[in-house]
């Protein structure tokens, strides 16, 4: 895989670049419901490789909404979402004080980690359109080594 994607650690640049994800199908029955998402590593449930917003699994990117849709919708109690370098953009607006995860705020309905690269290297910006998060009633949302 490493000669595929010619990555180097010794590479700064790595952690910057969206490197395509590697697709795993389960069955071929399973392919059209499937998202296409990056292979999930170090403890993470889900790893965005954009930094852009919206939801659309079909475009082969895993935004930061898609990952906590995902979260919030697998059963599987306690999700990790792990985010690299950059700043996340929240782009998309509350519609007449709708709350979805569609929209605006992103809600959290089951217990979730988020994990930044660093308070100094990973943010996420509401760009003054929303709050950020919307934690539900008997949720946790743990954020780690990232700024708001």
């Amino acid at each position: 895989v490493n000669d595929l994607l010619d990555l180097n650690s010794d590479d700064k640049d790595y952690y910057h670049q969206d490197y395509p994800p590697i697709i795993v199908p389960v069955s071929l029955a399973d392919l059209p419901t499937l998202p296409i998402l990056p292979v999930p590593q170090n403890g993470c449930d889900f790893m965005p490789n954009t930094i852009w917003d919206g939801v659309n699994f079909s475009d082969n990117h895993l935004t930061l909404r898609e990952a906590i849709l995902l979260a919030n919708s697998n059963g599987n109690g306690e999700d990790t979402i792990c985010l690299d370098c950059g700043t996340y953009f929240m782009s998309i607006e509350l519609i007449d004080g709708q709350s979805s995860s569609n929209l605006g705020q992103f809600d959290i309905l089951e217990n979730l980690v988020i994990h930044g690269a660093g308070i100094d290297n990973t943010y996420i910006d509401a760009n003054w359109l929303s709050r950020i998060f919307n934690v539900f009633p008997d949720v946790t949302l743990t954020l780690r080594d990232m700024s708001l």
